[in-house]
């Protein structure tokens, strides 16, 4: 009986799993006044070594089953960016009076499971940089993300799509309630 539990467990996790990579905009966020005239550039480098596998699904021995990312995670990254940007009210065209760039340091997830159900952690990390027209410094941080779900064999992948998902969604938050970042996009050139 043990047997058949172990194989049916691998058989469901074996097939390579892959997600695509959203973003979903705060809601019911407010103009800012005045930011209509300021022209933003979002640049977006990614410095993971793996740039498309995301995780893989593990049993308590072995490594099961890869989850591959469909779409460029630098892309949804940058949109995410410029739709924030824009719900401010900034403009993302034209030419630039301030730089926004982002380094991707991790954008992954770590799963473990026993038998069916498991844990998925998914992890976010990046550098930002804003500039200002002449690419003088104006702010940097690093933010830092992490969320969880529980997740089993038979959900293919998609608690870990929606934990990563995740991770980028409170990423934006932090970044865009950080009012040292919103300072540094209004300030003035000297």
């Amino acid at each position: 009986m043990s047997l058949t539990v172990i194989a049916v467990t691998l058989g469901c996790a074996v097939p390579t799993h892959r997600i695509d990579i959203s973003y979903a905009p705060r809601p019911d966020i407010k103009l800012i006044p005045g930011t209509h005239a300021i022209n933003v550039s979002v640049e977006v480098k990614d410095s993971r070594l793996e740039k498309f596998r995301l995780t893989s699904k593990r049993n308590t021995f072995i490594e099961t089953t890869p989850i591959l990312v469909k779409n460029d995670v630098t892309s949804a990254l940058r949109w995410a960016l410029e739709i924030e940007l824009k719900n401010l009210g900034f403009s993302v065209e034209g030419a630039p009076q301030v730089y926004v760039i982002a380094e991707l340091v991790r954008f992954n997830n770590d799963y473990e499971m026993e038998y069916i159900n498991g844990q998925t952690v998914a992890d976010m990390h990046f550098f930002i940089q804003v500039l200002g027209k002449n690419r003088q410094f104006r702010y940097a941080t690093t933010i830092s993300t992490q969320s969880s779900g529980e997740d089993s064999i038979l959900a293919r992948g998609e608690i870990t799509r929606l934990a990563l998902n995740k991770s980028l969604e409170t990423g934006m938050d932090k970044l865009f309630t950080d009012k040292t970042f919103i300072a540094s996009l209004l300030k003035k050139d000297q």
